[in-house]
């Protein structure tokens, strides 16, 4: 461990780190590069978890979102005299009044519009007003599509190759077992915001030595990817997918990670240095 380590040494590192300079303990981004900079520093790993989960640790869990901002307790959301309260910009939940008969007093709810019918005038008259306005730059159509892109093929794209070409490939890089393969946990999985393929990559990556087979993107996917050090593509897939998920579904990523490699170090199996350093 470093000698002389302040606050100050390590949130300038922090914002070195960061896209912007500014350093938002909000973003999972951010904390992820917190993390990795107190690991640098050789601190105590209970140490460490204790101030990520600290930076993580809110009340979101304890509530369900009803729609239109309005939020009530876990267990009281089929309830329908349940209390009622809204988040605040600071992350904390205020309760909502309400006058006689149950009417939401916040300001900007009076003016709420409700949905149209389908098939009624209002509904037509809004569906002519949400079409988009072709914009046309040079003769060319440069108008952008609404869409989903969850729903798009290019999302749901398999990693190519698929599993047993990549295992024949990787017979020499493999980490051997026990311990299992690493597999992201299906909490984290459930309603992904990212293309699957990402978290095949990143799945392959924890499972691989760093060898000079296994050095570059194209060892763990055939589909185009970047040309960078692999270590650094492994921190961009992990802050992608961190970045997506909820504080729990974090929790669990990251425990996860770290429980898997300290398995790899128990069975003394791994002497290389492994793309999850980055972390």
């Amino acid at each position: 461990m470093k000698k002389n380590i302040t606050i100050y040494d390590i949130l300038t590192e922090v914002s070195w780190q960061t896209q912007t300079g500014i350093i938002d303990f909000k973003n999972p981004s951010h904390v992820i590069i917190l993390e990795r900079v107190l690991n640098s520093y050789g601190l105590p790993k209970h140490e460490i978890s204790a101030t990520i989960k600290n930076l993580t640790e809110n009340d979101d869990d304890k509530y369900v979102h009803k729609g239109q901002g309005v939020y009530v307790k876990k267990g009281e959301d089929s309830n329908p005299d349940a209390q009622k309260f809204e988040k605040t910009d600071d992350g904390k939940y205020k309760e909502i009044e309400s006058e006689e008969g149950g009417e939401d007093t916040r300001e900007y709810t009076k003016n709420m519009l409700t949905t149209p019918e389908k098939g009624s005038d209002a509904a037509i008259a809004k569906s002519k007003d949400s079409k988009q306005t072709s914009i046309v730059i040079s003769g060319k159509n440069k108008t952008l599509k609404i869409g989903n892109p969850a729903e798009t093929k290019d999302f749901s794209r398999d990693l190519e190759p698929d599993s047993d070409v990549f295992n024949q490939r990787n017979i020499n890089s493999a980490i051997p077992e026990p311990p299992s393969k690493y597999t992201i946990p299906v909490d984290v999985l459930q309603n992904i915001k990212f293309p699957k393929r990402y978290a095949t990559a990143l799945q392959r990556m924890v499972n691989t030595k760093l060898t000079n087979d296994s050095k570059s993107w194209k060892h763990f996917s055939d589909i185009e990817g970047g040309a960078g050090q692999i270590s650094a593509q492994a921190g961009e897939l992990m802050t992608m997918i961190g970045s997506s998920l909820n504080d729990a579904q974090f929790e669990i990523f990251i425990n996860s990670l770290e429980e898997h490699e300290k398995a790899q170090i128990a069975n003394n199996r791994v002497k290389e240095r492994k793309y999850t350093d980055c972390y």
